[in-house]
């Protein structure tokens, strides 16, 4: 069971996906969504996230995700690194499944990385659009690219999303995993509702290593501080 402590939370989940493989949604919370979510001007990077009315329907319906309260169903939540989104989620969640949006980086990082090597079975990937052909550290069965500006895409294509997200979840025991930003958290939120008989994970930034093929954040580097982070809740 989760305690929301950094290390304990890990191993708990570790085994529930990947040696137990119990059907889960995994659906992260961090300081950018918090910022989606809440602001009414955004922007993260000219290429990425953008949008300038609070009324745009991605963050309309990241408000409605947050409404879930299930066994199968955990939110990862920014730690108290970032206070306000801390706060804020810690408000607004309702649900008691509750754990760090960084467990699986930060100190944990090399325990996980490893886990992803180790992957045996062939694993549904829904990433950046750039991505489809790299060297991935697993076997994809299935990949499903999803363009940079998450927003706008989201905004102009959502009923094709849902439809997309019914095909993916029209699986049995299958892990899929997902890095599509704050889209990640609506597919997985939709994959959930239409079946609950898999595994869906958003693993973040935790493939830039094998992507990028340098190191994209602070916890890859050794020598930075983030490397050896424990968060706290």
């Amino acid at each position: 069971m989760l305690k929301q402590k950094f290390l304990d939370d890990y191993e708990y989940l570790i085994k529930r996906i990947f040696t137990d493989k119990i059907p889960t949604a995994f659906s992260r919370y961090n300081e950018w969504e918090y910022s989606l979510i809440t602001w009414k001007y955004f922007c993260w990077a000219w290429w990425f996230w953008k949008t300038y009315d609070h009324k745009q329907l991605l963050q309309k319906d990241l408000i409605e995700t947050l409404n879930v309260i299930d066994d199968g169903f955990i939110f990862w939540i920014a730690s108290r690194q970032h206070l306000r989104a801390n706060l804020f989620y810690k408000r607004c969640i309702k649900s008691p499944y509750k754990t760090f949006a960084t467990l699986f980086v930060n100190n944990n990082y090399k325990l996980f990385k490893k886990e992803l090597e180790s992957i045996k079975e062939k694993v549904v990937l829904v990433a950046n659009s750039i991505w489809e052909w790299n060297d991935y550290p697993f076997k994809v069965k299935k990949y499903i690219p999803i363009p940079f500006d998450v927003v706008w895409y989201y905004q102009d294509n959502k009923e094709e999303i849902l439809e997309l997200c019914q095909q993916i979840a029209n699986n049995k025991n299958k892990l899929v995993l997902f890095c599509a930003g704050p889209l990640s958290n609506i597919m997985i939120y939709e994959c959930w509702k239409f079946n609950k008989n898999n595994r869906y994970i958003d693993i973040w930034s935790t493939l830039d290593e094998y992507i990028m093929k340098r190191p994209t954040r602070n916890y890859f580097k050794e020598w930075n501080k983030t490397c050896n982070q424990i968060d706290y809740l």
